[in-house]
């Protein structure tokens, strides 16, 4: 089931980020904005916004999150499409050189990944964006089934 909650958080620049996660809301998170943790669906619904025909749109690992989340945790498909930008779909050749376990588990041989990628009945609802060159992802976005689009763009974070 997809979390019910979201984070307000006030940023510098005064925007709003929402951060709505997967599952229960997340201890440290709780602890640290627990006076700004609301309860999604009703704060949607005050806003005339339903929990119906989301669209996620995605950064990176947000973007394996997401198919995971249409695959996996959407049983009455609340999220409509996704747009994904730079997500490793296909894994990253360096993430094996790397010691911290949440980074190799971007390596194309990770099991996880792995099984993600096999699933393709939620490919056609995603619509996945990278960039020419990303030193994170060289081998680019594009995933069998959605609708890819490759940008005159240079790294991984200038494509925001």
């Amino acid at each position: 089931m997809i979390s019910n909650y979201a984070y307000l958080v006030s940023t510098a620049s005064g925007v709003l980020l929402f951060n709505t996660g997967l599952g229960p809301p997340h201890d440290e998170l709780d602890a640290i904005y627990r006076p700004t943790r609301y309860d999604l669906p009703r704060l949607l619904s005050q806003q005339g916004v339903s929990m119906r025909d989301v669209v996620v749109v995605a950064h990176s690992k947000g973007g394996l999150v997401g198919k995971y989340a249409m695959a996996h945790l959407d049983p009455g498909r609340r999220i409509d499409r996704m747009v994904a930008v730079a997500t490793p779909f296909g894994g990253s050749v360096y993430a094996r050189f790397f010691l911290v376990p949440s980074v190799r588990a971007f390596s194309p041989g990770d099991p996880t990944l792995r099984r993600l990628a096999e699933e393709l009945r939620v490919n056609g609802r995603i619509t996945s964006i990278w960039g020419e060159f990303d030193p994170h992802i060289p081998g680019g976005s594009r995933l069998e089934g959605a609708t890819n689009v490759e940008l005159p763009v240079q790294g991984h974070f200038r494509i925001l």
